[in-house]
């Protein structure tokens, strides 16, 4: 009897593998809006130079300048691999006008007209419903030439992308000229059914020519299809093409992209039943290393306390600025059993000392050097490519908690997490 047992429970393992495709192709089609990526941000210059002549320029602006976004360099063969369009003001009001379909001419688009003067209140109003226009272009490769489209969405009100400071000094490249940015405003989507559970895929290639050649850098966000993505800007990391996942305890490797991104493909890698990664639900890798005053600090020491991670850098003015928060959330539930851990990013061992004395970090300190490019440093483990990144990980080693930036609105989710964990 045992050994009928045994057998049949051998034969349900070979089905159940059975079940689970070793190669799955995902359809994926445009999908047109707000992204989990963010956006690529385009913020012509003000023309400096000849141009050539275009109908339907309107005559009666002022400031009227024709500029151009352009998604490749120049090339041998002669290439529409520009989008031209107009900009000008006239009675409190600006004027922008794209050639959208690439025609050479103004006369067959849409004339878009902004409000001047607004208010910060009015600005951000208008920034939830600013206009997104399709355009086409063409781009270049082995001399084999191919029509391309994406979606811009039109921005003259925001700066943010331009204003540099030098010397001390806030610069603005417009100061005298109208400024209007281009924000790329799709992507790709798909589904996928992985062991009987629904899940949706986004996806975006890294370069601005969507997803012709080289496909290096195209990242994918996949979730159960009832979630919303989970934005990149929020700490969420992407799964990168070439690389392993781990979805409802299998994991797969994201290995293909097609020449223009409408299909992709997940070969099957083995089962996982405890998935190591850098997101949330994720166990966090393990790691050791010396701190500042010479001690030696290991995560996996720390299971049964909730362990608070703060990557930061002394040249980083966010993380300087986030520093304040960390202070009090460590004061609130330091003496409850909360470990927090400062990564300093930097390139100087000495200004990481003194920044972690003149901001009172009076906690575990690591410093990792800029220039080590090693597999095994801390952010490379975690993938951290944005200062500040805060990652709170639980008891069991678990990652409960990440976010990029200093989002001061967010930090009420992490209080809320310990809150609930120490009450």
């Amino acid at each position: 009897m045992r050994k009928i047992i045994i057998l049949y429970a051998l034969l349900l393992s070979i089905v159940s593998c059975n079940e689970i495709p070793k190669e799955i192709t995902v359809p994926m089609e445009v999908a047109i809006g707000k992204n989990p990526f963010g956006h690529r941000v385009w913020s012509p210059r003000p023309n400096q130079h000849d141009t050539i002549q275009f109908e339907g320029i309107m005559k009666d602006l002022e400031k009227v300048d024709l500029r151009s976004i352009q998604f490749q360099t120049e090339q041998k063969v002669k290439t529409k691999n520009k989008v031209h369009f107009f900009v000008g003001e006239k009675d409190d009001q600006l004027f922008i006008k794209l050639d959208a379909n690439n025609n050479s001419s103004f006369l067959d688009d849409e004339l878009m007209i902004f409000e001047k003067g607004l208010s910060d209140q009015e600005i951000k109003e208008k920034l939830d419903n600013l206009p997104v226009v399709n355009v086409s272009y063409q781009y270049v490769e082995n001399n084999e030439l191919f029509d391309l489209q994406t979606s811009l969405q039109v921005d003259p009100y925001s700066k943010r992308d331009v204003v540099t400071m030098v010397n001390g000094k806030v610069i603005d490249p417009f100061e005298n000229d109208i400024h209007v940015r281009f924000m790329e405003y799709d992507y790709r989507k798909g589904q996928v059914k992985i062991n009987d559970k629904e899940y949706k895929i986004a996806m975006r290639n890294a370069q601005k020519h969507k997803y012709k050649g080289d496909t290096i850098g195209t990242k994918m966000i996949i979730v159960a299809s009832e979630r919303q993505f989970i934005p990149t800007w929020e700490g969420y990391v992407p799964v990168t093409l070439g690389e392993d996942f781990v979805i409802d305890g299998v994991k797969y490797n994201f290995r293909q992209v097609s020449q223009f991104g409408d299909s992709i493909k997940l070969s099957f890698v083995g089962k996982e039943s405890k998935p190591v990664g850098v997101n949330v639900g994720e166990l966090a890798s393990n790691f050791e290393k010396t701190a500042l005053d010479g001690s030696s600090f290991q995560l996996s020491d720390q299971k049964g306390k909730y362990v608070l991670m703060d990557f930061w850098g002394t040249w980083c003015q966010p993380c300087i600025a986030s520093l304040p928060k960390l202070r009090e959330v460590n004061a609130s539930y330091a003496d409850k059993g909360l470990v927090t851990l400062s990564v300093a990013y930097d390139d100087d061992i000495g200004m990481v000392r003194k920044g972690v004395a003149e901001h009172q970090l009076d906690w575990i300190n690591i410093f990792q050097a800029r220039k080590d490019k090693d597999k095994n440093t801390i952010t490379n483990l975690f993938k951290v490519s944005g200062f500040p990144t805060l990652i709170l990980i639980d008891p069991n080693g678990k990652i409960v908690f990440r976010l990029s930036g200093f989002r001061p609105e967010k930090y009420s989710e992490l209080i809320a997490i310990l809150d609930k964990a120490y009450s």
